[in-house]
């Protein structure tokens, strides 16, 4: 799936903000707490239509899960290109918990989540409401779990 760096962006922003409002935020970036988890994500301004890739890491310590789940998100083949792969952050860092990403596994649309929670139900939850939300009207019930990954106490 390949989408245009600004409306990954865009989408970036407008998920945060709206995960924001709902109380459910990005947690502490890299390095600023002790995390056995973290995500990186890759999206241009123009959404996940245009690209999308990312990466996960569990069961490390913060800065290394990090550096780990950077990796594998740039590293990411298939639909990514070059610049979507550049465009690699840490989104989201996590203890003791469970990471997922959603997506519309049509290319060229835009629907695109991930989440973070206390189990897989959770993480898994707040990943298809991204996808909900940036998939628009025709394409939400086509948001699948594209991936996860827990990590237990």
């Amino acid at each position: 799936m390949a989408i245009a760096p600004s409306r990954r962006f865009a989408f970036a922003v407008a998920l945060t903000a709206s995960l924001a409002a709902l109380g459910l935020a990005p947690g502490p970036l890299c390095g600023t707490a002790r995390a056995d988890g973290a995500l990186a994500v890759g999206l241009p301004e123009e959404g996940a239509q245009v690209g999308f890739a990312y990466g996960y890491a569990t069961g490390w310590p913060a800065k290394e899960a990090a550096k780990r789940a950077l990796a594998e998100c740039r590293k990411q083949r298939g639909s990514a290109s070059r610049t979507v792969r550049d465009l690699c952050r840490i989104v989201e860092t996590f203890d003791h918990g469970c990471v997922a990403v959603a997506m519309d596994p049509k290319n060229g649309t835009p629907g695109v989540g991930w989440g973070v929670g206390d189990d897989r139900v959770s993480a898994e939850r707040t990943a298809i409401a991204g996808c909900h939300e940036t998939a628009g009207e025709g394409r939400r019930l086509s948001c699948k779990v594209d991936a996860f990954a827990c990590e237990s106490e």
